[in-house]
């Protein structure tokens, strides 16, 4: 996949883990297409990467932009990716624990099919803790990058060595991700396709 530069790429890593993390409920419906445009561009991007990065470009831009116009006018479908984006986000930030990339893709698909639907069923709840996973993927993925930019072999030392406690800080970043989303959001928000069926 093309790779931003470090100096663009970790702060936009962290500023983006911090928004989905804190305010991701309040903004969902932003933080949704955003999302949506991003995983559709790089699934698309993905699927030519033989071809080079012009062919990357010109296929994933488009599929980008087509994704999030479909997440604006069918929300379910924007629920489904966003949770499906949240149930692969960890599986493809954890390469260094798989023996081949045909292993993790499809732990990586299954994880997004489970983690979407589980997003639609549950709509709220699905989305709040969707975005906490991703909030909490971005930080800890930009913390471990900029400790390797700190030091060469820092960050691999941390992700080799301190296991437990790196699983225990990001179960810990997705819980205040839940507490603080379902703090500050008002309890009667809800999406307009919710309140219909409802009705």
């Amino acid at each position: 996949m093309p790779r931003l530069p470090e100096w663009i790429g970790l702060p936009l890593l962290l500023v983006a883990g911090v928004v989905f993390l804190l305010f991701g409920w309040r903004l969902y419906r932003v933080v949704m297409v955003m999302v949506v445009v991003m995983a559709g561009g790089l699934v698309a991007a993905w699927v030519v990467r033989h071809w080079g990065l012009w062919a990357m470009l010109g296929v994933g831009l488009p599929a980008g932009l087509v994704s999030g116009i479909l997440s604006m006018h069918f929300e379910r479908y924007g629920v489904f990716m966003l949770g499906g984006a949240a149930g692969a986000a960890p599986v493809l930030a954890s390469q260094a624990y798989f023996f081949s990339d045909h292993n993790m893709y499809f732990a990586a698909l299954a994880c997004a099919l489970i983690a979407g639907s589980l997003a639609v069923l549950f709509w709220r709840p699905g989305i709040v803790f969707s975005l906490s996973v991703l909030g909490a993927t971005c930080i800890e993925r930009g913390i471990i990058l900029g400790a390797e930019r700190f030091r060469a072999g820092l960050g691999v030392r941390i992700v080799t060595s301190y296991n437990l406690p790196l699983s225990l800080i990001y179960l810990g970043l997705i819980l205040l991700g839940v507490i603080e989303q379902y703090r500050e959001a008002p309890l009667e928000k809800r999406a307009p396709l919710e309140r219909k069926e409802k009705v």
